[in-house]
């Protein structure tokens, strides 16, 4: 069993509702079993939500400094 991203499986979960299909999925789901989770969804962020950079130890949202640090811990 092996763990992908949703957004590698092209599952729309992204920030901005977006999911992206990554060259190497066919060949895992070929191979392995694979359960699709988002890490971000499973810390209880929603999508779509504020792109987030990492500043001096915390995640802050790009349009209104909102701290996500704990989302992401």
């Amino acid at each position: 069993m092996v763990l992908v991203s949703k957004c590698c499986a092209g599952i729309p979960c992204r920030y901005q509702n977006n999911g992206y299909l990554r060259g190497f999925l066919p060949k895992v789901g070929m191979e392995h079993d694979f359960i699709a989770v988002c890490p971000e969804q499973l810390g209880g962020l929603p999508t779509p939500r504020e792109g987030c950079s990492v500043k001096g130890g915390q995640v802050l949202g790009r349009q209104t400094g909102f701290d996500f640090t704990p989302a992401y811990e």
